[in-house]
């Protein structure tokens, strides 16, 4: 027999008058559309998604596909960075590899700016002789804000403006220009649709290991926190060696000069 008030929904028992259904800065997620269709709303106001150009800058790379020669290397940066870039919300337009000479880097730049909101090149801005993205930058009329920071991997990082869009200049090796993106750009693309949670995740683990940094700059090394919440570091550091990315899931931040033994607890920014 059916008890008083069972299988009754009351008016207003899941939303009431006046309850914030989302906040300004937050990004939409299925939750949130969900309710907003629920109560009727048919349309909101939101941030304009940024057009992103990705430039790669090199006479040894080649595209996937094509026969590797000698001393080639197939690009990958601009497929890495295209799908980092949708996860934010913006919309990535790769350009052709573009080969190591002033006109060809300042041509490229040219096209990127008038068709994007923000460019991002790799390679070429570190101080070889055929590194030529900071002065195509300046030869249109562009500014450089600054140069180099000071973390590992991804010294050579370029900051400024070109055809009054905002400029990137990532280094070339992909580990690299990896973590220069997660930790410099992500949060610009993010700020640029309106958003406010712009830093990558924060979660504790315990180191299995030891770990030193003897250099002079912060490094922030790929690491894997599992489900037991233990944290390892993944595999070899250099800048170039994109295979560890296949068992990480996080950067370990390592104060320069720090020497952690295992069993500390430490933090971890998740890939997105």
């Amino acid at each position: 027999a059916p008890k008083p008030w069972e299988h009754v929904r009351f008016r207003g028992e899941d939303i009431i008058i006046g309850a914030p259904l989302a906040q300004r800065g937050q990004r939409l997620d299925f939750g949130n559309l969900a309710v907003l269709a629920a109560v009727g709303r048919a349309q909101v106001m939101v941030g304009r998604r940024p057009v992103v150009g990705l430039i790669a800058t090199g006479d040894e790379l080649l595209e996937p596909g094509a026969t590797l020669k000698a001393g080639g290397l197939f690009e990958s940066n601009r497929l890495m960075l295209t799908t980092l870039i949708a996860e934010t919300g913006c919309l990535p337009r790769p350009y052709p590899i573009v080969r190591d000479t002033l006109s060809a880097t300042e041509a490229a730049l040219a096209a990127a700016a008038a068709e994007c909101d923000v460019v991002i090149t790799t390679g070429g801005v570190s101080v070889g002789a055929y590194d030529h993205v900071k002065e195509a930058v300046v030869r249109l009329g562009g500014e450089v804000d600054f140069w180099q920071v000071a973390i590992r991997p991804g010294k050579p990082f370029v900051w400024g403006r070109v055809k009054e869009r905002h400029f990137v200049g990532l280094p070339g090796n992909p580990i690299s220009c990896l973590v220069t993106f997660l930790l410099l750009v992500r949060p610009l693309l993010i700020r640029l649709q309106g958003g406010t949670a712009v830093s990558l995740n924060s979660q504790q683990g315990r180191l299995i290991a030891a770990v030193r940094n003897p250099g002079p700059r912060r490094h922030f090394m790929r690491a894997c926190l599992d489900s037991a919440g233990e944290v390892r570091i993944v595999g070899p550091q250099g800048s170039h060696v994109l295979s560890g990315l296949l068992a990480s899931n996080s950067l370990l931040d390592l104060p320069a000069g720090a020497e952690w033994e295992a069993g500390r607890e430490v933090q971890v920014l998740r890939f997105p």
